[in-house]
């Protein structure tokens, strides 16, 4: 098989910490992988703040059960090209459940919607990126 029959395929890349912070901070809103039994929450928005990870969420039924630790995913790839960048962060995590606390990032994370959005604090402890390479044109 050449080159030209292969289509689109994922490879990772070794990367610092710091850069894979900073290719997720520039990707839209990813998802947290489904914990097996569990119904994971809808992510709004993410900041990355440092070498913190802040994730605006809505739970299933408007209650926060949060996790000890999860896994975040966020990529962008170009619908015609096939090609670009999935970015997965595994760690502790939190609820951040005081006003004050929830103001802090220097970032804002946007408007609240309501009572069911709640702030998690994702302490990165593993990061992996991966680069998707477009099938040849």
């Amino acid at each position: 098989m050449d080159d030209e029959d292969r289509g689109p395929f994922l490879g990772p890349l070794d990367q610092e910490p710091v850069q894979a912070l900073t290719l997720l901070a520039g990707l839209a809103p990813g998802c947290v992988l489904r914990p097996p039994g569990d119904t994971p929450p809808t992510v709004v928005r993410h900041l990355v703040e440092g070498t913190l990870l802040y994730l605006r969420v809505r739970f299933p039924g408007g209650i926060p059960v949060c996790p000890d630790r999860l896994t975040y995913q966020a990529q962008r790839i170009d619908p015609e090209g096939h090609a670009g960048w999935l970015v997965l962060v595994t760690g502790s995590v939190r609820l951040v459940p005081e006003p004050d606390e929830r103001d802090r990032p220097r970032i804002p994370v946007g408007p609240w919607s309501g009572e069911v959005d709640q702030l998690l604090l994702l302490v990165p402890e593993r990061l992996s990126v991966f680069r998707l390479a477009g099938a040849p044109g």
